[in-house]
């Protein structure tokens, strides 16, 4: 009918003023960082204490939320920790390998399907998975080692699985990770199943990982072969350049400040970045918090066990994210009524949860989100990290005002606890990991009210807004 064709041209008409760029907030050429100066720490040592119960012990280690090595740990005592020094003991164990990843490259860079939201977040590169018999991975493994001491442009070979959904479960008969599971610290915890967090690393010399952070505290022990891990306090999140949080590969670093430094160099934010590196031999046992930055490399094949434990800071994230989402921000609303709304929304969260000020708000944006996550994929995956400012000027309900207030209170009064709940650690590794925190939360907020496409192209604009 006419009222019906009349109805579609009005439609597109809209649509077309929605999806209009707005130049103003493309912003210039990408900002060019000088490399940051890499300056190596010692990593502190410490003799485990036998003189209290081995679950104290872990959950002492674990309060200072320090980075350590430790030595005469329980695990030396494992079965598992003699019986597997010699890899080959393995293949009467484990006759198959079942999904063993087979990649080329210099690291192994983790993606996880559930979070592509983006079409070309998953990238699709040469990856295969596959089963094969221990012995022929085990033999392919030792080829690599006895052929070159880079293989970093051959085939790589790496395993890894939950011990209790694996090859490996009949580990938990030659060792006992319970001294590993700590305890729940507050009224922050959830429950959280330790034995599905219990992993097994095999991999050949020269896998990477790259720069990533966990959210739960992490006992790595070593029983086969070396292993070099470094590592990075929470503090220097700006210059990690962190993917965002709606691609695979969120979590983790877009470049590499020790391997292959070359390639994809990342916009530092930090004149200088303290470091700790290690190289674990069997029998050693790393405890590093959560949020910590580790980049790890095989150096030789390599068998190792993890266990991920409780960590206030995994409870603080899932914490902020149930909350009450404003109703105008799950309906099918015009965009600029959603970008208002969250404008509103964020404006107040932060200036309960981070600053008082506006401007140094839009500073917390741009050096935490804009600039790190985004400055090297925005033309590929965020439409140049462009969208129309004045969409933020739209009036707001009063209904939706109140909406708003309430979910912002919410999330502000988690991170309020959090800061209370984390006095005696170390300042600039709790101001780091509550950073990392606002930035993960504001991301998927944005991300899920108006599209991951748009998250830097409304943040671009909201710095914008706050510093006019």
């Amino acid at each position: 009918t006419a009222a019906g064709v009349l109805f579609a041209v009005a439609v597109a008409v809209v649509a077309a003023v929605w999806l209009r760029p707005d130049r103003s907030a493309e912003g210039n050429n990408p900002t060019v960082f000088p490399r940051p100066h890499l300056l190596p720490q010692a990593l502190p040592q410490r003799p485990w204490n036998h003189s209290v119960p081995p679950s104290v012990e872990s959950e002492q280690i674990a309060a200072d939320r320090l980075s350590v090595l430790l030595s005469g740990a329980p695990s030396l005592q494992w079965q598992a920790s003699t019986r597997y020094r010699n890899l080959t003991a393995l293949t009467s164990k484990v006759p198959m390998l079942h999904r063993v990843q087979k990649f080329r490259g210099a690291s192994f860079l983790y993606q996880d399907p559930a979070r592509a939201h983006l079409p070309g977040s998953l990238q699709r590169d040469d990856r295969s998975v596959q089963n094969m018999s221990t012995a022929a991975f085990l033999s392919l493994i030792g080829q690599a080692e006895a052929a070159s001491s880079d293989q970093s442009v051959g085939e790589q070979l790496y395993y890894t699985s939950p011990m209790s959904k694996s090859d490996f479960e009949f580990l938990w008969k030659e060792t006992d990770t319970s001294f590993f599971q700590l305890r729940k610290e507050n009224a922050l915890s959830g429950d959280f199943n330790t034995a599905d967090h219990t992993n097994v690393w095999l991999g050949a010399p020269n896998v990477s990982a790259q720069f990533h952070y966990d959210t739960f505290n992490n006992f790595y022990v070593q029983l086969s072969g070396k292993k070099q891990f470094w590592l990075i306090s929470p503090q220097y999140h700006r210059s990690m350049c962190l993917f965002p949080m709606s691609h695979a590969s969120f979590r983790q670093s877009q470049a590499q400040l020790f391997l292959d430094a070359s390639e994809n160099p990342c916009p530092s934010q930090d004149d200088t970045i303290p470091f700790q590196t290690v190289v674990l031999h069997p029998g050693d046992v790393l405890y590093m918090p959560a949020f910590v930055f580790h980049q790890v490399k095989s150096l030789t094949p390599s068998f190792s066990i993890n266990v991920f434990s409780y960590s206030t800071e995994a409870a603080v994230s899932e914490a902020m994210r149930q909350h009450v989402v404003p109703a105008v921000l799950q309906q099918r609303v015009a965009l600029p009524i959603k970008a208002a709304a969250l404008a509103e929304l964020l404006a107040l969260f932060l200036q309960h949860g981070y600053s008082a000020d506006n401007k140094t708000n839009a500073a917390f944006l741009k050096s935490s989100i804009v600039l790190p996550r985004y400055q090297l994929l925005r033309d590929t995956l965020y439409h140049g990290c462009r969208m129309d400012c004045s969409y933020l000027r739209f009036a707001v309900s009063q209904h939706t005002s109140r909406q708003i207030q309430r979910a912002s209170r919410h999330a502000s009064n988690v991170i309020r606890a959090f800061e209370e709940q984390s006095q005696g650690k170390p300042h600039d590794f709790v101001n780091g990991v509550r950073e990392i925190l606002l930035a993960g939360f504001i991301e998927d907020y944005v991300s899920a009210a108006l599209g991951p496409a748009n998250a830097c192209g409304f943040l671009t604009c909201l710095v914008k807004e706050w510093t006019a």
